[in-house]
């Protein structure tokens, strides 16, 4: 009985092995390269360097229900060439798709290597100029800092 269960270990161990060497070996991703190529190519921003296709004025438009999302390079759509292929943007044409007049704008706030704590602070700094009626967080499970081992000081929010 031991001896098959050891057989048993070892064969899966070895086929896991194998496998995980092929894979590597024949490099079958589709990993999107970001270079500094792509991103002159690809990736443009407004003036409030956001990615977007457009410059929002800060004045919500009258009849207009604003969204702001916030995110690192997932939400900002990096490895995506169209900025319409973000997911804001999907949201933003989904939630139109079937009014005679469009009536929800979101605003992309994604930056690249941001951190929740980037995002409040831009949040706070920038975001509620717009005048959003609603705010998400794009989230990915690296975006919180691990404080404990850094000598980074503390993000800080000041009521003005």
């Amino acid at each position: 009985m031991i001896v098959g269960l050891l057989l048993f270990s070892l064969s899966t161990l070895l086929t896991i092995g194998i496998g995980e060497i092929s894979l590597r070996l024949l490099d079958v991703s589709n990993e999107i390269k970001t270079d500094v190529n792509w991103m002159a190519k690809n990736y443009t921003v407004n003036s409030w360097g956001h990615r977007s296709d457009q410059e929002y004025m800060l004045e919500k438009p009258e009849g207009k229900f604003r969204v702001l999302v916030l995110g690192d390079s997932m939400t900002a759509g990096l490895g995506i060439k169209n900025v319409k292929n973000t997911y804001p943007k999907k949201l933003e044409y989904y939630l139109n798709k079937k009014l005679e007049v469009p009536k929800f704008e979101i605003i992309n706030t994604g930056h690249p290597a941001w951190s929740t704590d980037n995002e409040l602070f831009d949040l706070f700094a920038n975001g509620f100029k717009f005048q959003p009626d609603m705010v998400i967080l794009g989230y990915f499970h690296n975006d919180i800092n691990d404080f404990r081992d850094s000598d980074s000081p503390r993000l800080q929010i000041v009521n003005y």
